[in-house]
């Protein structure tokens, strides 16, 4: 009888019909036969690494402890673009640290991805990694050269799996090298004409047409203070819309107004029950990270395009 097997999940812009997946799942069954593998998305929007880290740090927790967190997106980033072409010039491609494939021992789950900025959009305190390990390339897999998710990627997560330490699948990797990545941040500020005012982003829109923005329950609560009316400011799209907040779904009929609610990431998010705003709203798809808002609350009656 064999031992159980730690669960992998995996989480990819690979895209639900690339052969990809179909790869890495039989090369993982077929160095480990008994492996539970878990797809958590393949549709991340391609090079979305923000998208990306989003859904699994969304996920990771509800998984058994000591779970094995495959994460492969890239993306593209001006200033590592910049800082490899002056390494390639040098030859000094291999000091770079966001070439290099990791395993990171944080909250007791172990994560497996390209330190492009990765690992700082799903840590939100770097005191909390418990190891970090950099992966050797895997010379089983040298004839694959587009798929470097396979030999840097899939033979630790097999060993990870099977209990293997972290400590023997990579060298010591110091914490200080985790490459970082700035991201929008909701900014709070007060105004003499509308009070408190919250601006913030657009994180992601789901397959249902719900706007997931980048405001965190623990921001809005600090500002509302027990304030539940709002309005919020969509620029792009010059539409200020009116809002109820509620705990669920389940707190409003079919057909009413817009809602908006903290998902259980802790995430604001703004919908219509039953259908798809962001569609009603017309946001560009591919123009959603330049969609800024405002907020601001109801005993605050001035117009905020004035």
């Amino acid at each position: 009888m064999h031992n159980m097997n730690q669960i992998i999940s995996l989480t990819s812009d690979w895209g639900e019909s690339s052969h990809y997946i179909a790869m890495f799942k039989a090369l993982i069954l077929s160095k480990a036969p008994h492996a539970r593998i878990v797809d958590i998305s393949h549709n991340v929007s391609t090079f979305n690494l923000e998208i990306g880290a989003y859904i699994l740090s969304s996920t990771y927790h509800f998984f058994p402890e000591k779970s094995v967190h495959v994460f492969n997106v890239d993306s593209y980033n001006n200033d590592q673009s910049s800082r490899y072409s002056m390494a390639r010039r040098n030859n000094t491609v291999d000091s770079l640290p966001f070439v290099d494939y990791l395993a990171v021992k944080y909250k007791n789950h172990y994560f497996l991805a390209l330190n492009n900025g990765f690992f700082s959009l799903l840590c939100d305190d770097f005191n909390h990694i418990e190891e970090v390990v950099k992966l050797p390339k895997c010379d089983d897999y040298n004839h694959i050269k587009t798929f470097d998710a396979i030999p840097f990627l899939l033979q630790a997560a097999v060993d990870l799996s099977e209990n293997v330490s972290i400590s023997k699948i990579g060298t010591p990797y110091p914490i200080e090298n985790i490459e970082t990545i700035k991201i929008k941040t909701p900014l709070v500020k007060y105004t003499e004409e509308k009070g408190d005012v919250i601006v913030f982003h657009i994180k992601h829109i789901d397959s249902y047409g719900n706007i997931i923005t980048n405001l965190h329950k623990d921001v809005f609560e600090k500002v509302a203070k027990d304030r539940k009316k709002i309005r919020l400011y969509i620029h792009e799209l010059g539409d200020e819309m009116k809002f109820q907040i509620v705990d669920s779904y389940s707190d409003v009929a079919k057909y009413t107004s817009p809602i908006v609610f903290f998902n259980i990431a802790g995430y604001m998010e703004i919908s219509f029950k039953f259908s798809k705003l962001a569609n009603y709203l017309a946001i560009d798809m591919f123009d959603i990270y330049e969609q800024k808002i405002t907020l601001y609350f109801e005993e605050n009656k001035k117009n905020i395009k004035s």
